[in-house]
């Protein structure tokens, strides 16, 4: 039987094999990077969010009428297929990109998708046909969804709690600046040199991406560093008995892992009625803003007779009207979240109550956009709609994602 000393003996041995970080100030730790480097990171983050999702998903769409002649088709459902399959993509990633980096990291994982985005988005500017053009597009958006997949765990790798809010907004101000500016670019792009060029451009800004990941991003996912901490110190000092962290040793690359973490979104989706309503109501509000998306080329050509390089113009509204939703959606839901937390109601679902007033206005835009368009009333008056549309449809997607990270 073990005597007590031995076990004690045994337990401080187990103690000294652990690895972990060296002390508080370990500027390994990616909590403890140094400003500039936090900073590089962060800048980095923010350039690949604008460009894989707000830029690439809409900059293609005031060109979609061209895009259609070119490969001589008229059917309007293959059309708004080409502008959202995208979107498609880049919902399909993150199962796969998610559990990878909980096993690899998350630098490879960002390395490895900017290249695939880069490449299949070059890929669609050379395309002969709308089924290569389509199938190369979903693969740009699986690239593209790593940032999304991957960025608000990499900016919690590196800021505390405390200082988290402010960088993450400034990541949801590179979504919205986007739809701002991506078919103004893309408009202007497919009048001076065609529709192609509007790809090659995108590609151009994903190859930038993908060289400025390589040059200064670094690993932020703590249990890959001390697993290779763990490896390095073994090396050094011929010492087979170290080992990572508990927690962090459990976290080491296992297939059961990966296939947990890869399916558990699924599960979730199914199993869980408030996440499985939730996400179907996000779904319909982002469905509805990439059909209004699809519908602005013909209205604004056809029926204002805009010149096609000035098209881009006609998606400001919805710009506008996303960027209010979002700053007052928020603002509103916080107010609300903090009266009833005083009267001692602290329940994730208050915040899906603003929802009474946002959906309306998510009915109100449309009507006020088909109705004026259809009957030619002055191209001010439709853009107006997009604008009422575009704040009802964000601070309805902002109240619903809310409760789901509150409670998840």
């Amino acid at each position: 039987m073990e005597s007590p000393h031995t076990s004690l003996a045994s337990e401080k041995e187990r103690q000294g094999n652990v690895v972990d970080w060296h002390g508080n100030d370990d500027a390994a730790n990616p909590r403890k990077f140094a400003s500039w480097k936090k900073t590089i990171n962060i800048a980095c983050i923010f350039f690949m969010s604008f460009v894989s999702r707000p830029f690439t998903s809409s900059v293609v769409a005031p060109a979609i009428p061209e895009i259609m002649k070119d490969f001589r088709s008229t059917d309007a459902y293959l059309s708004a297929f080409v502008t959202s399959i995208y979107v498609l993509g880049y919902a399909f990633g993150p199962l796969l990109i998610s559990p990878l980096s909980e096993q690899y990291g998350r630098l490879p994982l960002y390395h490895l998708c900017n290249v695939l985005f880069t490449i299949c988005t070059l890929a669609c500017g050379r395309a002969n046909s709308l089924g290569v053009l389509a199938v190369f597009r979903f693969f740009a958006g699986v690239g593209g969804s790593s940032v999304f997949a991957l960025a608000p765990s990499s900016l919690g790798d590196l800021m505390v709690k405390e200082k988290r809010g402010g960088v993450i907004a400034l990541i949801g101000l590179a979504y919205n600046l986007g739809p701002a500016i991506s078919p103004t670019a893309g408009s202007y792009l497919n009048a001076a040199k065609g529709w192609r060029w509007i790809f090659y451009l995108t590609a151009i800004l994903g190859g930038i991406g993908t060289v400025l990941s390589m040059l200064c991003l670094s690993e932020t996912y703590e249990p890959v560093l001390l697993r290779r901490k763990t490896v390095r110190l073994r090396n050094e000092t011929e010492n087979e008995n170290l080992r990572a962290r508990p927690d962090v040793d459990t976290a080491a690359g296992n297939l059961e892992a990966f296939g947990t973490a890869m399916f558990m979104p699924l599960r979730m989706l199914f199993s869980s009625r408030p996440i499985f309503f939730t996400s179907l109501l996000t779904a319909i509000g982002y469905g509805y803003i990439y059909v209004l998306y699809t519908t602005l080329p013909t209205t604004f050509v056809e029926t204002y007779k805009w010149a096609p390089k000035i098209l881009g113009l006609a998606y400001l509204g919805t710009a506008v009207g996303n960027l209010i939703g979002m700053l007052g959606g928020a603002a509103i839901s916080d107010n609300l979240v903090k009266q009833r937390a005083l009267r001692g109601d602290t329940r994730p679902e208050n915040r899906l109550l603003p929802m009474i007033f946002w959906w309306p206005l998510v009915s109100i835009g449309l009507f006020i956009y088909a109705w004026t368009a259809q009957h030619g009333v002055h191209w001010i008056a439709p853009l107006i709609g997009t604008v009422i549309f575009g704040a009802g449809a964000m601070s309805a997607i902002v109240s619903l994602m809310s409760p789901r990270s509150a409670s998840f």
